[in-house]
């Protein structure tokens, strides 16, 4: 990821490759690997078949150097630490002991994250015991095994969240859903076959909330407000919702649904008994709609995660001020509904041009309002 990294960098005599004539024995003396303060070493012997013992050892080497890029996630944090194996004759003896100091995701600090795994004699079990240490409390711990045999493929693991900082979420709102924040505690079961896991669980959500990127609207959520975790389903219970500039109310509930945590849908609902606000986006250029929006009634979001739609359903209630640039849109019959164009579209009917429209993408609003 952008670093130059060196090979024996002192060129000390240290760091060598020893073999004989028919290759039986190779004994790799303490090769080390650096970029900077970044280090990794390797050593270790293999005899014939039977033998190994191999180490690879990690020091202060960034976290996010070495995983695959994730769009919207910035990953940072020092490796510390080992993984060594052992062979003699067909038993094997894998062991892990590292830490990843300082991880920071997004800019935010949670902590310090051990891993320690051991595995069996076949290298088919593992026994893992994980725990993220942040301020003193251990915000996350993953213990149990997994099981990677052709035959018995399975997982077994139970995971503690503790004040859990929810932020760690916030990149996968995309550009739909951000500024997820809170705490969250509670735990769950993961078992069953390892590529297709059963995870179900209860946990309690403290001072979250999150931001609505295109109605500009953003909601606290109540303390103790419980989310459900089943098989490929996120469920929230029944949550009063407060917006966080005027304080109208309402309430939330729904679910979000996957496919190993893959291929996100939404079903989502929110009820407005009295006064809520829905919509606060201030005019600019090209903008296709704004003002601000109190309604009573509900609004729905549903679909899969990049093709959001948004069905409001309500009476405007006071306060209400929405705008809809008419230079910028075209009526059809008798203003049933209004239907936004393009620039592209706008050019070809000043043109007098055809236009092909492509298959869209994105948020989709329907608004179903009675004004008041």
């Amino acid at each position: 990821k952008g670093k130059t990294w060196f090979v024996n960098e002192q060129n000390n005599t240290f760091n060598k490759v020893v073999f004989d004539n028919d290759f039986t024995e190779i004994r790799v003396d303490s090769l080390v690997i650096n970029s900077n303060r970044e280090v990794i070493q390797f050593g270790g012997v293999k005899r014939d078949s039977t033998y190994k013992n191999l180490s690879l050892k990690f020091s202060d080497v960034n976290i996010g150097d070495l995983v695959p890029a994730v769009d919207s996630l910035r990953l940072q944090g020092g490796l510390n630490g080992s993984f060594s194996l052992v062979q003699k004759g067909k038993r094997y003896y894998p062991t892990s002991n590292v830490t990843i100091d300082g991880v920071v995701i997004n800019d935010i600090n949670f902590g310090d994250l051990s891993i320690e795994v051991a595995g069996n004699e076949d290298l088919t079990k593992y026994n893992i015991n994980s725990t993220l240490l942040n301020d003193k409390v251990k915000s996350f711990e993953a213990i149990g095994s997994i099981d990677v045999s052709a035959d018995n493929s399975y997982i077994d693991l139970d995971l503690i969240l503790n004040k859990f900082n929810l932020q760690a979420l916030s990149p996968f709102g995309g550009n739909i859903i951000t500024d997820i924040r809170g705490l969250i505690s509670g735990k769950a079961g993961v078992t069953g076959d390892f590529r297709s896991p059963l995870v179900e669980g209860r946990f309690d959500l403290l001072n979250s909330g999150l931001r609505v990127v295109e109605l500009n609207t953003d909601f606290k959520i109540e303390n103790n407000t419980q989310l459900l975790v089943t098989k490929n389903k996120l469920e929230i219970e029944n949550a009063t919702i407060t917006d966080s500039k005027f304080d109208t109310q309402g309430y939330f509930f729904g679910n979000a649904t996957h496919k190993n945590f893959n291929d996100w849908e939404l079903n989502l609902k929110i009820e407005a008994p009295e006064r809520l606000l829905v919509l606060d986006t201030p005019a600019k250029d090209e903008a296709l709609y704004y003002g601000t929006a109190f309604i009573n009634g509900s609004a729905e979001i549903n679909g899969p995660i990049d093709e959001l739609v948004i069905d409001v359903a309500a009476s405007t209630q006071d306060g209400t001020s929405f705008k809809i640039p008419l230079s910028d849109a075209q009526s059809i019959g008798e203003d049933s509904f209004i239907r936004f164009l393009s620039p592209e579209e706008k050019q070809a009917i000043v043109s007098g041009t055809d236009f092909v429209s492509e298959e869209i993408k994105g948020l989709s609003l329907n608004f179903d309002l009675d004004i008041n």
